[in-house]
């Protein structure tokens, strides 16, 4: 949900700053990475099982990302959107809030000391 509400409050700024960019949120699924190398030993012989079947490969992961920053689809109207599986798919109604956008927006400026 915070990457929906952060990306949808960063396109609108954007657009008010009159920059020619967009933000969307883009999900490249659960891929198989070195991130849970790190795992208590028989977790991670049962996650490398699982990931076989289940998670995608990184190249598979990279795809989705590149499909939604490359897509001609993507244009100014699908600003603020949210990719997943190569295409723009539909979201749940609290990341259209603009009250948690804005609260979102404004505690990470603050935690970044950028206020």
């Amino acid at each position: 949900l915070a990457q929906l509400l952060f990306s949808s409050h960063l396109h609108q700024e954007l657009q008010l700053g009159g920059f020619p960019v967009i933000s969307c949120a883009v999900d490249p699924g659960m891929v198989d990475t070195a991130l849970y190398h790190h795992l208590w030993t028989p977790l991670h012989m049962a996650q490398s099982l699982i990931a076989r079947l289940l998670f995608r490969t990184p190249a598979e992961g990279a795809a989705t990302v590149l499909s939604a920053a490359l897509s001609p689809a993507l244009n100014r109207d699908c600003g603020g959107g949210y990719w997943a599986n190569g295409r723009r798919e539909m979201t749940t109604p609290p990341s259209f809030n603009p009250q948690l956008q804005r609260g979102l927006w404004e505690v990470s400026i603050q935690l970044l000391g950028l206020q």
